[in-house]
């Protein structure tokens, strides 16, 4: 008996892994910073090739603007979907 009720909670697990879908990969549309610099479906950290960071984000996700290259140091600011950003002293910017 138990070894079924083992059995039963293996097979379930196994369908929930199966079932559920994974994570999207990139954001949809691009980042567009000063200079041309333009990234298509980005994901994770961009860094950006000229100071001040400035971005349009056309994305469908926030992205964040960081202090240091690599998204190190401190957020200095938050883009939303459809809005452009200028950040003086920006290197970088995190998308989901």
């Amino acid at each position: 008996m138990f070894a079924r009720r083992v059995l039963a909670v293996l097979l379930v697990g196994a369908g929930l892994v199966v079932a559920v879908p994974g994570a999207a990969s990139a954001s949809r549309g691009r980042l567009v910073f000063g200079g041309g610099q333009v990234e298509e479906d980005p994901t994770g950290c961009v860094n950006a090739k000229l100071s001040p960071l400035s971005v349009r984000n056309e994305t469908d996700e926030y992205v964040v603007v960081y202090q240091g290259s690599n998204c190190e140091g401190r957020v200095l600011n938050v883009v939303a979907p459809g809005d452009t950003a200028i950040t003086t002293f920006g290197f970088s910017v995190q998308v989901p």
